[in-house]
Parts: C-alpha cells; sequence; structure tokens
C-alpha cells in the first residue's frame, strides 16, 4: 500500500498545527512549509516564524 504524502501551509496558529497534528495521527507524512509575507503582522517577539519552528520541533 502506497503512503500518504500531504503538504501542508503553517503558520505556527491553532488552524494549521491542529491540522497537521490531525494528518500525523491518521499516518499521513506531512511536509510542512512556512514563508513570511509584507502581510504579516507579527511582532519579532511573538514571530510567526519562531511558532512554525516551535510546532515543527515538537511534531518532529
Amino acid at each position: 500500500m502506497r503512503k500518504i504524502k500531504a503538504l501542508a501551509l503553517l503558520s505556527g496558529g491553532l488552524d494549521s498545527t491542529l491540522a497537521i497534528k490531525v494528518m500525523l495521527e491518521e499516518g499521513i507524512e506531512v511536509e510542512a512549509i512556512n514563508f513570511i509575507t509584507p502581510f504579516c503582522l507579527c511582532t519579532p517577539k511573538g514571530s510567526c516564524r519562531y511558532e512554525a519552528r516551535r510546532v515543527t520541533d515538537e511534531f518532529g
């Protein structure tokens, strides 16, 4: 049987984090992408990139 793979856009917020967690629990191999745009309203202290990194470190 072929392994299912998915590509996820990871913001580091609750929605994308939960979606990835559910896919991993279902045995789906997930590749996550995070990118910063000029429209990102994150502050350096609460950086979107920091949150996304935290999620990837937690999920492996």
